[in-house]
């Protein structure tokens, strides 16, 4: 029995037909079998082609997702080193702008307590433990003004009066301890006219900082500052030869204040972007300790 159909096609019906009527007959296939290694070459290929893809892809959108996490953090940060120079610069002019005012409010105090309370005091031991004792109310008073629990605004201001006391007490207590225990009329002159010269061109470095800070478009830069200032001494050393040891004694000033600006840059006590008094306190304790590049 022929299970193939044969040549006369005009008698057998289609082979639709043939396999729906003729349900008792056995019926023989014959697989085909078609290669799938063309297909498991293009799926390959394929996706060799797709893991490029990704892996020229992924990193750009890592690349793009750390981009605006930063943004994020830079955007909600209050942090006075996650701010652009711009605004660091802001909180920089206003303590510059304390410092003018806290040397002029000393030199105030200064002449007030010297033509007052300490007008007809004549034991040098006081004055003597007077300074050791306002400079220790000045380190106490440091520490608390950048503990993290004491940076309100009223707070701040209050620590701050207590420190710009102290060291206008440091100053009264050095200064009349070293007049009296000299019994010289020129040492004593000497003192007073280095006394006087410190306090002058502190405070001519300060205008000498707000000027340069308010040009400033990138980062501080201390040698600009300090040439300003060596010009000066130079120039007053011109007109009188003694001025050129001032050098040694104010030159520290603008490197130590200008340093301890950069930490504060560089996130040193965590400030914020508002807390331009306590930055105050960390700059002038900055200018003691750790005056590190």
């Amino acid at each position: 029995m022929s299970y193939y159909p044969t040549s006369n096609y005009t008698n057998q019906p289609a082979p639709s037909q043939q396999l729906f009527d003729n349900k008792d007959q056995t019926l023989k296939y014959i697989p085909v079998i078609i290669p799938a290694y063309g297909n498991n070459e293009n799926h390959q290929q394929y996706s060799s082609q797709q893991q490029h893809s990704l892996n020229q892809v992924t990193p750009n959108q890592e690349f793009s997702n750390v981009q605006v996490n930063d943004q994020l953090i830079f955007s909600t940060s209050n942090l006075i080193k996650d701010k652009d120079f711009s605004q660091q610069k802001q909180l920089l002019l206003k303590i510059i702008g304390i410092f003018i005012s806290w040397t002029i409010l000393s030199v105030f105090l200064f002449f007030l307590l010297m033509l007052s309370v300490f007008k007809e005091l004549k034991i040098s031991a006081i004055y003597l433990i007077l300074a050791i004792c306002s400079l220790i109310a000045i380190g106490f008073l440091i520490k608390l003004g950048i503990n993290q629990k004491y940076r309100k605004t009223e707070s701040s201001l209050l620590i701050l009066f207590g420190l710009i006391c102290s060291y206008t007490l440091f100053y009264i207590g050095l200064v009349f301890f070293l007049l009296i225990s000299v019994h010289n009329y020129s040492a004593s002159v000497l003192i007073i006219t280095v006394f006087q010269c410190m306090i002058c061109f502190n405070f001519v470095t300060n205008f000498i900082i707000l000027i340069y800070l308010f040009f400033e478009r990138t980062k501080i830069r201390v040698i600009y500052v300090c040439l300003v200032q060596i010009a000066i001494i130079v120039l007053l050393g011109i007109l009188y030869l003694p001025f050129f040891y001032l050098i040694i004694v104010v030159l520290p000033y603008p490197i130590c204040i200008l340093n301890a600006f950069k930490q504060i840059l560089k996130g040193r006590f965590n400030l914020q972007s508002n807390e331009v008094v306590t930055a105050s306190i960390a700059v002038f304790y900055g200018m003691f300790v750790g005056c590190e590049d």
